[in-house]
């Protein structure tokens, strides 16, 4: 038997400390709320129909904007089908356990990943790094809703580590290409932004073998661009089919098609890109202050990795430009993404994971007697998230689009508690109503 690394140890623990922090993050928010879309999907993925129906359905699960990301249909069915059966005991947990799976998977590879790549960073720093992570907004108030950006984060980190720590011939990473490919297709079917960043990083990774080949990327590169293929197979011909398969329509690909310019795009999607940097590092709640830490950080990235021997010097001009690229076609299709009650949701998620191996890289480069140092974000993160949970009224701020839903769940509960409780009395939201019905019709 082999014995257990030090790195696979620590991340073991760390990983072990955010599960706790999560279930106190929970018990403080009072098993979070049911958001009005969440709702919908309850209704959907608990119909009387076969599962092949309900997960190729997007007419249904994505308000008919067809954007390829079936699987995660699928694990949306898992989710809303261990909340259902939570509901039908009385117990209203609006959790994602699914997302909360894929959190602690994170938080455990790039803890192993980062401890084994950057092993010149203090240890204090990857904990105080971790229990950060634990504390980001979309991961503590973990909401049931939508897991296809938690796929593809969870995708892409496995990508972009797992793909680092085979150059390093890491003796805990045997058969890698097959899981790389594996993440590669699971990061591309999850979401439209999966498909971008698994695009750009086979071309990035493509430059590189050119300008620079090695052996250890050769396979990678081949499996990054089989996903590509399979990816745009997937779009246009194989879930079409199966949609008219199980469900007699095809798809609508108009909005797959609005990628006009629009105005203010690029300028949005930089904000957009600054502002969640400085908030997932350093934990800042403000727009405006966070892209201004966010700024900070990158001018920090490019200063610290100018003259790293193993990252290229463009490499990582080229993925801060694939992310704002990418968050500015969010924002001009979807402004919302920038209001102050959604900017810090799961959006910025599978390139936050990714630009952290360029944070992790950089801090290395410290000089010895700065490393400690490398803490400091972290530190600050950690304080400035735990800071509301010492003022409850600053917990449970209100969501301008979820207010109805926020105060109608508190009734929910009520009736769930009682089961006299008269529906209609609640003036609960239409599909609540439709829920608590068929939660009591069972």
């Amino acid at each position: 038997m082999k014995p257990v690394s030090p790195a696979f140890r620590e991340a073991f623990v760390v990983t072990g400390f955010a599960a706790v922090i999560l279930a106190l993050a929970t018990a403080c928010h009072g098993g979070g709320y049911l958001h009005w879309e969440s709702s919908a999907f309850l209704l959907n993925y608990t119909a009387d129909r076969p599962l092949a129906e309900l997960v190729f359905d997007p007419a249904r699960n994505d308000w008919g904007l067809y954007q390829c990301r079936e699987l995660s249909y699928f694990f949306d069915w898992i989710d809303a089908r261990i909340v259902f059966a939570l509901l039908r005991r009385g117990i209203a947990l609006f959790l994602s356990p699914v997302c909360l799976v894929l959190m602690l998977g994170m938080i455990f590879f790039q803890q192993y990943a980062g401890r084994r790549l950057f092993p010149r960073l203090p240890g204090l720093f990857f904990t105080l790094h971790g229990a950060a992570l634990a504390l980001l907004p979309c991961f503590c108030e973990n909401i049931f809703f939508r897991s296809s950006k938690f796929l593809a984060a969870a995708g892409l980190l496995l990508l972009v580590f797992g793909t680092a720590l085979r150059r390093l011939r890491d003796p805990g990473w045997a058969g890698s290409v097959p899981v790389l490919c594996a993440a590669a297709v699971v990061t591309v079917l999850a979401d439209r932004q999966g498909m971008f960043f698994v695009t750009a990083f086979t071309g990035l990774l493509a430059v590189m073998q050119f300008l620079r080949p090695c052996r250890a990327f050769s396979a990678v590169l081949a499996a990054g661009a089989a996903a590509v293929v399979f990816g745009v197979a997937a779009d246009l011909v194989i879930a079409p089919r199966l949609i008219e398969l199980f469900n007699g329509y095809t798809p609508d690909f108009a909005y797959q098609g609005t990628w006009q310019a629009q105005k203010g795009a690029a300028a949005a999607g930089l904000k957009f890109a600054l502002a969640n940097t400085g908030q997932m590092l350093a934990g800042i709640p403000s727009v405006t202050p966070a892209a201004a830490v966010g700024a900070a950080v990158w001018l920090g990235l490019f200063f610290l990795l100018r003259r790293d021997r193993h990252i290229p010097p463009w490499l990582l001009p080229g993925s801060i430009a694939a992310v704002v690229l990418c968050c500015g076609v969010m924002a001009a299709r979807h402004p919302a993404i920038l209001s102050w009650d959604i900017v810090f949701s799961s959006y910025f998620l599978p390139s936050g994971m990714a630009l952290s191996f360029f944070w992790f890289a950089a801090l290395e480069r410290l000089p010895a007697g700065r490393l400690p140092f490398a803490a400091l974000l972290p530190a600050l993160a950690v304080c400035l998230r735990l800071a509301p949970y010492l003022q409850p009224e600053r917990l449970f701020h209100e969501d301008k689009y979820q207010k109805i839903y926020q105060e109608a769940t508190v009734k929910l509960r009520q009736a769930l508690a009682d089961p006299a409780c008269d529906e209609r009395r609640l003036c609960l939201p239409y599909r609540m109503e439709l829920l608590l019905r068929k939660v009591r019709s069972r």
